[in-house]
């Protein structure tokens, strides 16, 4: 239907434009990849290797990517959802914090990380497993030397920086992310009270961890621009 251009003679010219629309963005990630890499040291979500295997993919079960896509939809949507509830809670206590005079830069930390995406397109650093071989193939994963604690060689200082700073993103919203996941669990079981009914408190103390991870960062910070 939606698919179909009035171009198209058949349905085989269907099926080629659209196989020729997946390897044009197939290839257009494989020259990002290669420009992000070469320029920040960064690893994202490799591309397929070929766009049979794109096709393959469908043609095998159709209906099942089908319903698969639209699930790893849905789950989007509702991290998104999630996050939006909780940065307008963070909000409101961020206010109520201000006017009593408490220090509050690790909620309004927490506000920035919400809604990245980043680790849509990044290679997280755990569970890794089926890419070690393509992995092996790349000099580094990162801007910073973990075992020297300095900047890679071949990029510049402040693409390191902005890198580490990305990187650093990724982790810390990564942690939101469990953390939110954690309680949510554990509030369906253990409680029927619900988000809104949480203190303030609870608030600051849960994101009291985010203080820990800048300190951390700026460490990182200070030791990539030696």
């Amino acid at each position: 239907g939606s698919f179909i251009h009035p171009s198209d003679t058949s349905l085989e010219d269907a099926r080629q434009r659209l196989r020729t629309a997946l390897e044009q963005t197939r290839k257009l990630r494989i020259a990002f990849n290669e420009r992000v890499y070469e320029k920040y040291r960064i690893v994202l979500h490799p591309p397929p290797s070929s766009v049979e295997k794109i096709v393959d993919q469908i043609t095998a079960d159709p209906i099942g990517l089908n319903i698969k896509l639209k699930q790893e939809i849905k789950q989007v949507k509702e991290e998104k959802e999630a996050e939006k509830k909780e940065a307008q809670r963070i909000a409101g206590v961020l206010n109520s914090s201000n006017a009593d005079g408490k220090s509050t830069s690790y909620l309004e930390t927490a506000v920035a990380y919400f809604g990245a995406g980043l680790n849509l397109v990044i290679l997280p650093e755990h569970d890794i497993k089926d890419l070690e071989p393509e992995l092996g193939k790349l000099k580094y994963r990162g801007p910073i030397n973990p075992e020297t604690g300095q900047r890679v060689s071949g990029i510049s200082q402040a693409a390191a920086t902005a890198a580490e700073v990305l990187l650093e993103r990724v982790r810390q919203a990564s942690v939101l992310r469990a953390e939110r996941q954690k309680r949510n669990h554990l509030g369906a079981k253990a409680t029927n009270v619900s988000e809104n009914e949480q203190s303030d408190s609870g608030i600051l103390s849960r994101y009291n961890l985010l203080s820990t991870m800048n300190s951390s960062a700026n460490n990182k910070m200070r030791i990539a621009e030696r």
